[in-house]
Parts: structure tokens; C-alpha cells; sequence
């Protein structure tokens, strides 16, 4: 549900755009890299509808894929130690590599 409120978003802004004289949307969405409801809303959702309006407007859709998604920043301090930064992810170890590799590899 929050995909498709994402979307109808994204779509009313690219509407005030095109009133605007066609500036650039800048999309931001939040998934996780072994998520499969991730997978499935960048591939039955996103992908689609950047596809409809890439082959519309090339220019007027740009997507970031953040790899953040529900992970958890843990800072620990400790006299004895250095501080130490850690991230939980909510998929495991896996997941917390894959979202680091992931930035790297933006297709959008």
C-alpha cells in the first residue's frame, strides 16, 4: 500500500512538473538488498512505471535506490574501547553486504 502511495505521489509531482516546464523528479525509496518485498516493488511497481515515463520523457524521473531499508545504527562507546559503529540488518550479516554493494550497482 505504501508502494502505491509512493507512486501516485511521484506521479502528481511529475503533473506539477510538466505545468512547471518539465524539471527533473528526484525519487528516493528505501529498500533493502535481500528483501523480498524490496524485489518485488522495484520490479512490479517502480520498474515499470520509470519505464512508462522514461519512454514519455527521458529526463523527467530520477531514481535512488538508498539500501538502508530496515536496518539498525548501533553506536557503542566504552572507556576501554574505541567507539565502534555497528549496523543490524533486518535479512542477516548477508543483507548488511549486499547493502553496502548495492550503491554501487544503481540501475536506475
Amino acid at each position: 500500500m505504501k508502494s502505491i502511495v509512493i507512486i501516485l505521489a511521484t506521479l502528481a509531482l511529475i503533473d506539477l512538473n510538466e505545468a512547471a516546464g518539465a524539471q527533473t523528479v528526484e525519487l528516493s525509496a528505501y529498500i533493502e538488498s535481500l528483501c523480498p518485498d524490496s524485489r518485488n516493488f522495484i520490479n512490479n511497481q517502480l520498474k515499470p512505471v520509470y519505464d512508462k515515463l522514461k519512454a514519455a520523457e527521458p529526463q523527467i524521473l530520477t531514481i535512488n535506490l538508498v539500501p538502508f531499508g530496515n536496518a539498525k545504527l548501533t553506536f557503542v562507546s566504552n572507556s576501554t574501547v574505541q567507539p565502534k559503529l555497528t549496523f543490524t540488518c533486518q535479512h542477516k550479516a548477508a543483507e548488511c553486504d549486499g547493502n553496502i554493494i548495492q550503491p554501487k550497482s544503481n540501475v536506475f
